[in-house]
């Protein structure tokens, strides 16, 4: 032997095989942390004339009353339904477990146990910006 060649101990074994689990449990929590921490997402709405005391859209209620704009996420506490606008009985509605909210957004019975989640928008002319 001339002394070049690569000469493997169980110290530099474990140094390597260290590095490599380091790095695949570095790569698997970046990954699934990417899940866990959402982007704040923007939407722009349209307001439809002439102005209705709620709109629904895909994602959120635009309700009105009659000085002011509130807008809320339509998915609701309890599971994460997409809540629905009960016209007649003028409340918010869950379909999956019937958790009923006021239209501010008040939690009035059911499962969820908690209000809707107002949501922050800017509104400019017809137009909102709203940020879920």
């Amino acid at each position: 032997m001339n002394g070049k060649e690569f000469k493997t101990t169980r110290r530099n074994a474990l140094k390597i095989i260290s590095a490599a689990i380091i790095a695949v449990v570095l790569f698997l929590t970046a990954r699934f942390t990417r899940f866990l921490v959402r982007q704040k997402q923007r939407i722009k709405l349209r307001l439809k004339l002439p102005f209705q005391p709620v709109q629904v859209e895909e994602d959120v209620f635009i309700v009105r009353n009659s000085t002011r704009l509130k807008v809320f996420s339509r998915v609701c506490p309890h599971l994460g339904c997409k809540v629905k606008l009960d016209a007649v009985n003028r409340r918010f509605v869950c379909p999956c477990h019937g958790s009923q909210f006021q239209l501010n957004g008040v939690f009035i019975k059911g499962p969820a146990g908690k209000n809707l989640k107002a949501l922050p928008f800017s509104q400019t002319d017809n137009q909102l910006t709203v940020t879920l």
